[in-house]
C-alpha cells in the first residue's frame, strides 16, 4: 500500500500526540518567596522583637507551673539584599550574632515555603495590623534562636505591608525528644 503525504502527516500527528501524552509532567518552577519580598527596599532597617520563650515538659516542677519562661528582645537588621536572597543579621541578648538568609525563590513544595493560612488583623501595643498568616518549617538555628539539633521547628508569621521585613509577630513551635516543648514568639516592638 502507498502511503500518501495525508497519510504519512496522520501517522506522524498521532505519534506526536501519544509522545506527548506520555511525556513526563513538567517540573515546578521556584515560587517568589513572600519574605523575602517584605524586605525589598530597607536595607539597613532593624526591627525589633519581644520575645516571649516557653519551655515545658521534662520532669515535673515542685509547685508545678511553667518549666520556664524567658523574656528579651531580638533585632533583626538587613544586612544585603540581592537578586538572589536577603541577608539578616540577629541578634539578641546574651548570645551570639547570628546570620538569616532569606531565598528570593524557593520551590512551592519545600518545607521552608510559606504557605498562606489566610488573613488576620494583630493588635500589638494599641496598633491594629492588617496581616496576611503564613507557616512554614525551618531548621535555622538564626530563626530559631537555638541549635534545633537537626529537627524542624514549625513557624508562623504574621506579614504587614509598611513593617521593615513585612513581619508582625512569629511563632515557632518545637519539640526536642518528644518530652519537651518550645514555644517562641516575637512580636513587634511598637
Amino acid at each position: 500500500m502507498k502511503k500518501t503525504p495525508c497519510a504519512i502527516s496522520f501517522y506522524f500527528a498521532f505519534a506526536c500526540a501519544l509522545a506527548a501524552q506520555n511525556a513526563a509532567p513538567a517540573a515546578t518552577a521556584a515560587a517568589p518567596n513572600p519574605l523575602y519580598a517584605a524586605w525589598k527596599g530597607q536595607e539597613g532597617k532593624t526591627v525589633t522583637f519581644n520575645r516571649t520563650e516557653r519551655i515545658s515538659g521534662g520532669a515535673p516542677i515542685r509547685g508545678g507551673g511553667d518549666r520556664a519562661a524567658f523574656t528579651n528582645s531580638v533585632q533583626f537588621t538587613l544586612v544585603e539584599f540581592s537578586a538572589a536572597q536577603a541577608t539578616i543579621k540577629v541578634a539578641a541578648p546574651n548570645q551570639p550574632e547570628q546570620t538569616l538568609t532569606i531565598a528570593a525563590k524557593l520551590m512551592p513544595d519545600d518545607p521552608a515555603f510559606p504557605k498562606s493560612a489566610g488573613a488576620e488583623e494583630l493588635k500589638i501595643g494599641g496598633k491594629t495590623y492588617p496581616c496576611v498568616k503564613y507557616t512554614y518549617s525551618t531548621t535555622s538555628k538564626a530563626e530559631m534562636g537555638r541549635d534545633p539539633q537537626g529537627l524542624r521547628g514549625r513557624v508562623t508569621v504574621w506579614v504587614a505591608d509598611g513593617v521593615p521585613g513585612g513581619i508582625v509577630k512569629r511563632n515557632i513551635s518545637l519539640t526536642i525528644r518528644a518530652s519537651y516543648d518550645i514555644t517562641d514568639t516575637l512580636a513587634l516592638t511598637p
